[in-house]
């Protein structure tokens, strides 16, 4: 559904074989994935953004939800910008 209505989303996740193949697939599914050494963040919880949309997936516990806030949603990118200009994200090829 993000997809067909054009909302890019930005994902941040640790190096995974799972998240290096999710990360080659950015182009095609609007996505800008970056990936974080396992020792700087090792967690089963995947938090997303698009527009004033946000969700967060547990994949220890298969919880999820999605939260629509643009407050909430701009407080999380602030996070996002924080960590990705911190110099410690890997981007694979």
């Amino acid at each position: 559904r993000r997809i067909n209505r054009g909302n890019p989303l930005r994902m941040i996740g640790k190096i995974s074989p799972e998240n290096i193949m999710l990360q080659k697939r950015d182009h095609t599914e609007l996505r800008e994935t970056r990936l974080l050494p396992q020792d700087v963040y090792h967690s089963n919880v995947e938090i997303g953004i698009y527009g004033k949309h946000l969700y967060i997936v547990d994949f220890h516990q298969l919880f999820g939800m999605e939260i629509e806030s643009t407050d909430v949603a701009s407080v999380l990118a602030q996070i996002f910008k924080i960590v990705w200009s911190s110099g410690k994200i890997v981007h694979l090829k």
